[in-house]
């Protein structure tokens, strides 16, 4: 009886916290600088055509340890049902030993949303220095390292995102991840489509209307 009057004693609280996450969601994403970022288009052009350019070629390798490698399975998964060639490494040897798999034809993908994640700066810096092609996601302006990287994509930043004070440091990545997804699935449409289609039906998965 006691574990139920607690319960409902707290109810109330639990109620209020949600409350206060998702007033914190739509503050973010209400935020001028958060809509600026995820929504500068003629970045994100950029990047996805750096991202069809190496469709044609070799992989994309999306690097993120911690939180970050939520968003870094997450952004393979996505962009394989299209027919894009991606792997992701989430763990600091993982990342090192890489770069024997990186050239002048490979894209490498850096998410780190505090900017501070010293295995995925240097595995940017290393595939740069291989001529590969490096984009860096993160909440951080993290201009001191622009010579490791040749677009730097801006999750929106809330204080404290990258230690989970309130939202999920991995939430904001994912919507830009799925803003690129929308915009690659779109661009320049030969036949993405027909190849998410083929995906869908190798693990019987129907689309409802």
């Amino acid at each position: 009886m006691k574990d139920c009057e607690f319960f409902f004693e707290s109810k109330e609280n639990v109620e209020q916290d949600g409350r206060v996450i998702l007033d914190e969601y739509r503050t973010h994403l209400k935020d001028k600088n958060t809509r600026e970022d995820i929504n500068d288009n003629e970045l994100l052009e950029k990047c996805i055509n750096i991202v069809f350019e190496h469709m044609k070629y070799n992989r994309v390798y999306i690097y993120g340890i911690g939180s970050s490698s939520v968003v870094a399975r997450e952004f393979k998964l996505r962009f394989m049902r299209l027919g894009l060639d991606v792997d992701y490494l989430a763990e600091s040897h993982s990342i090192r030993m890489n770069i024997t798999r990186v050239n002048q034809e490979s894209l490498v993908i850096g998410i780190s949303v505090s900017g501070k994640t010293e295995e995925v700066i240097e595995g940017l810096r290393e595939a740069k220095e291989k001529g590969a092609k490096t984009i860096m996601l993160s909440a951080a302006r993290v201009y001191e390292y622009r010579s490791y990287y040749d677009e730097l994509i801006l999750i929106g930043g809330l204080k404290n995102l990258a230690i989970s004070d309130k939202i999920s440091p991995q939430v904001p990545a994912l919507i830009v991840v799925d803003i690129l997804y929308s915009h690659y699935l779109n661009y320049n449409n030969d036949n993405k489509k027909e190849k998410l289609q083929m995906t869908l039906e190798h693990i019987n998965y129907e689309l409802e209307e």
